[in-house]
C-alpha cells in the first residue's frame, strides 16, 4: 500500500516527479493536489482537494472547473455549451437503468464545457459508447474508483 512515508519513493520508482508548491494565498481551498502528464501523446492535468461538506472532491480537468465529490462511479464529458446537451445526457443515462447521484457543468477559459457526473451505480460500456453519438458530446470517460 502506498502511505504518505512511501509516496514519494514508489512515484519515483514508477518515473513521477514530485514537486511540492506552497503558497498562503489560496482564495477558494485550503490545500489542493494537482497531477499533471502526458497520457497517449496528450498533456493531461487533475486537480482535488477535501473539502469538509464534500469530502474529496475534483475540482479541475484538463483546464474545466468543476467541483465534483469523487465517488465510487464517476463520469466525465467534454461537451458544446448548448442547449438541450444536458437533458440528453441525462435521459440516456436513465434509459441504461443507472441513477444520477451529483452533477456539475463546468467551462472552459477558450470555450467547450465538461459535465462531472456521479453515478449509483457502473455504467455499461454499450452505455457509456452511446453517450458519443449523441449530438454535442466531445468525449466521455466512465471511471470507476476502487
Amino acid at each position: 500500500p502506498v502511505t504518505y512515508v512511501n509516496a514519494p519513493l514508489v512515484a519515483e520508482s514508477r518515473g513521477i516527479a514530485i514537486r511540492e508548491e506552497s503558497t498562503s494565498d489560496s482564495p477558494d481551498y485550503q490545500s489542493v493536489v494537482e497531477l499533471s502528464g502526458v497520457v497517449a501523446g496528450t498533456p493531461r492535468t487533475i486537480a482535488g482537494t477535501f473539502m469538509e461538506r464534500k469530502g474529496p472532491v475534483l475540482i479541475r480537468v484538463d483546464g474545466y472547473e468543476i467541483e465534483l465529490p469523487i465517488t465510487r462511479n464517476m463520469l466525465l464529458i467534454r461537451n458544446d455549451d448548448t442547449p438541450g446537451v444536458i437533458g440528453r445526457v441525462g435521459t440516456h443515462i436513465g434509459d441504461a437503468g443507472v441513477n444520477i447521484a451529483d452533477m456539475v457543468v463546468g467551462r472552459h477559459p477558450d470555450g467547450g464545457a465538461m459535465m462531472g457526473l456521479s453515478l449509483y451505480g457502473p455504467l455499461g460500456d454499450e452505455a457509456a459508447a452511446g453517450l458519443l453519438a449523441l449530438p454535442g458530446i466531445a468525449a466521455a470517460r466512465f471511471i470507476e474508483v476502487f
